[in-house]
């Protein structure tokens, strides 16, 4: 009976392990990971962009530019295009990334249709005015938003400074080309500036407001040990001198440009008093430079708004300068205590004549 139960045991052994060697072996590509692979999402897309479309928007630019009083040149990916002393091919051929009002963004440069990038800013076509200082970036989001990015500002460390167009024909023309339509040039040379519609005096109402010149670190009232002066985001305000509108150059309008240079008879009176506003950065500080709006010759005043330790405290101290080589005039302090103990101060990394 004892070896009975030894060969019932060992039959029933068998025949479990032989079950268990039937059973289906789990294959690598199971449902749900075929399903993970299938719904990945590619980084790369194709763009609302073709030949034809480029065409149509050289064909614009080349309109544009002297309505604009301005000379655009097509810049491509080995044309060796140099703005502002920036060789724009390097800084396509190292995938250099842009800022927009000062946030980093990453670029995909003149991408191929069916290379479009779904995680960057795409530039389809730029063009650039190296006389005028002005360059366009011609753009599609990820989501194939059509966006037109304008700079006047020098580079920083190879780096370009943008912030999207205020103007409004340019950004509808582009929209336009992009859907496949035909783009229109304004009707009249004073209808647009070189980057934003033109707010005269006759029609102010009508226009858009005026593009901030001075940012909120310039803005309040700043004194020296000779008096002060008061800055909003578009005037400077000063006892000795009055009240000077001031608004960013690209607001001048191709009557502006043929006034400038030397046809009076398209200068608007009510424009004589206005400064004319360029940003750029230069020695690590960001500089506002202000001409007067019909001022062709001339470096006009520099203004900029540096974080110094005085007194163990950090003071934004405004620096106020003028003349080829930016030399210092005046520093304005947030107090007139301030100004009263530090007035006569130059600091070391400022410029003087001497």
């Amino acid at each position: 009976m004892k070896s009975w139960g030894i060969v019932v045991a060992v039959s029933v052994g068998l025949t479990l392990a032989g079950c268990r060697s039937q059973q289906p072996k789990p294959t690598k590509n199971n449902t749900a990971s075929s399903s993970a692979v299938a719904h990945k999402p590619s980084a790369v897309s194709k763009l609302d962009w073709n030949a034809d479309k480029a065409k149509s928007l050289e064909t614009y630019m080349k309109g544009f530019g002297p309505l604009m009083q301005q000379n655009y040149s097509k810049v491509g990916a080995k044309t060796a295009t140099k703005w502002r002393g920036l060789d724009l091919s390097k800084v396509m051929q190292k995938k250099t990334p842009i800022t927009i009002d000062g946030h980093q963004t990453t670029v995909n440069w003149l991408p191929k249709a069916s290379r479009g990038s779904r995680t960057k800013l795409n530039v389809v076509a730029i063009y650039a005015d190296d006389h005028a200082g002005i360059l366009y970036l011609f753009t599609l989001t990820e989501n194939r938003v059509p966006r037109v990015l304008v700079s006047q500002a020098a580079p920083k460390k190879q780096v370009l400074s943008t912030t999207e167009t205020a103007n409004g024909e340019l950004k509808k023309a582009f929209a336009a080309i992009v859907a496949g339509k035909p783009a229109t040039l304004p009707a009249k040379a004073n209808d647009t500036s070189s980057s934003q519609i033109a707010a005269s005096s006759s029609n102010a109402a009508s226009q858009p407001a005026h593009a901030v010149v001075f940012d909120q670190s310039f803005q309040g009232t700043w004194y020296s040990q000779n008096g002060q002066m008061t800055i909003t985001g578009n005037s400077i305000q000063d006892p000795e001198y009055g009240n000077q509108p001031v608004y960013d150059i690209q607001e001048r309008t191709a009557n502006d440009t043929a006034a400038l240079n030397g046809d009076s008879t398209k200068m608007d009176p009510a424009k004589e008093e206005w400064g004319a506003a360029y940003r750029f950065s230069q020695d690590g500080k960001s500089w506002v430079n202000v001409r007067g709006w019909y001022q062709s010759a001339g470096a006009g005043g520099f203004y900029a708004v540096t974080n110094r330790n005085l007194g163990g405290k950090t003071v934004p101290v405004l620096e106020t300068a003028s003349g080829g080589g930016m030399w210092v005039d005046r520093n304005y302090y947030p107090t007139q205590a301030l100004a009263n103990q530090y007035g006569a101060t130059i600091y070391p990394d400022e410029h003087t004549a001497n």
